[in-house]
């Protein structure tokens, strides 16, 4: 790690009042590119709150990382000032016991609104009971989405329209079965993560590749074998 760029670590770290992690990390805390902090990795600080206004002047940032933290509070508008953010983590970040609303665990419903040009999104890992239903209705560009080891019994509608999403994670929740069936129906999803199994849904092209050479039979076993599976888990 160069001076430059231990200095912009030890500053951002300052500001997060985390001074006993200088020099501490084996990664970097920011990564940056024609002099524009392009990632930022704040990942396993135990983090509960973030100072006001903090990502107001990360406008170039493409990747963040709010993972293993404690968070008690993520402000709606947080991310408000990210339009270029194409990666965002926020595995297993939060206290959950902070982020209920009508006994459930949920996340705010606005948090994402500003996120035009997201990718990838991950929110495993953090208990969550429900999902607002227009929690992902601004993020059309969203091609991967992690919604693992939570304790989900639905998914929002506004899943429907991710029309560019290619990669679903649903591992390790409550979903019902015929919720899988449901949302097959109405989108384009490459590959569809369920408890212990991975189905691949996009029929295949010329124009399509896939890791898995397969025809429409076999897509439908392999579609068969998981549900079963999942009826034998509830």
């Amino acid at each position: 790690m160069n001076d430059e760029q231990a200095e912009l670590d030890r500053i951002i770290l300052h500001l997060l009042g985390k001074d006993d992690e200088i020099g501490k990390r084996t990664k970097p805390v920011v990564i940056y590119n024609n002099d524009e902090i392009v990632k930022l990795d704040l990942s396993g600080l135990k983090l509960s709150i973030l100072p006001d206004g903090f990502f107001n002047n990360f406008y170039e940032l493409r990747e963040l990382d709010l993972s293993d933290n404690e968070f008690k509070i993520i402000p709606d508008g947080i991310f408000d000032n990210l339009p270029n953010l194409k990666r965002l983590i926020l595995s297993n970040t939060i206290d959950p016991s902070e982020f209920v609303q009508e006994d459930k665990v949920v996340l705010p419903p606005l948090l994402f609104t500003k996120l035009i040009n997201l990718k990838e999104l991950d929110i495993s890992n953090n208990q969550l009971d429900g999902l607002n239903d227009d929690v992902f209705a601004k993020v059309n560009n969203l091609e991967k989405l992690k919604l693992s080891y939570n304790f989900l019994q639905n998914l929002p509608s506004s899943i429907g329209a991710l029309h560019n999403l290619s990669y679903l994670d649903l591992d390790s929740n409550f979903l019902p079965v015929e919720q899988s069936g449901e949302y097959k129906s109405h989108t384009e999803v490459q590959s569809f993560i369920y408890p212990y199994k991975e189905v691949w849904l996009k029929e295949k092209s010329k124009n399509t590749t896939t890791t898995k050479d397969t025809d429409d039979a076999s897509i439908e076993q392999e579609l068969q074998k998981a549900f079963s599976m999942l009826e034998d888990l509830f």
